[in-house]
């Protein structure tokens, strides 16, 4: 390690490497390569996030979907009651109706 064979070797690495690329420390090749591979990159990403986001939109539609049918389902409920009570007080007016006919009618 002391005897500097590691920096000889990377240095000799370096020339072949510089050398092969017509003296330049990469090619233009080697550098559309890179750019391609990052705008590939960034288009997975936004690739992803869409999906993501779509999921998410989806999830929360579902979501509301089923508070506004659980809100009818007890609206309903609630109207229900409110129809049974309307018809069980009708139901005792006739009764008072018929009941107060029927006084009037047995003191004649």
């Amino acid at each position: 390690r002391g005897d500097g064979t590691q920096v000889t070797q990377l240095l000799a690495k370096i020339q072949e490497v510089v050398a092969a690329n017509n003296g330049s420390h990469y090619s233009s090749q080697m550098y559309q390569e890179a750019e391609s591979r990052i705008r590939q990159r960034q288009e997975q990403i936004l690739r992803d996030r869409e999906e993501r986001k779509q999921r998410e939109e989806e999830g929360l539609r579902e979501k509301q979907q089923k508070e506004v049918h659980n809100c009818l389902r007890r609206m309903e409920g609630e109207l229900q009651q409110r129809e049974e009570k309307i018809r069980a007080l009708e139901e005792r007016k006739v009764l008072c109706i018929v009941l107060c006919v029927y006084i009037i009618w047995t003191e004649l």
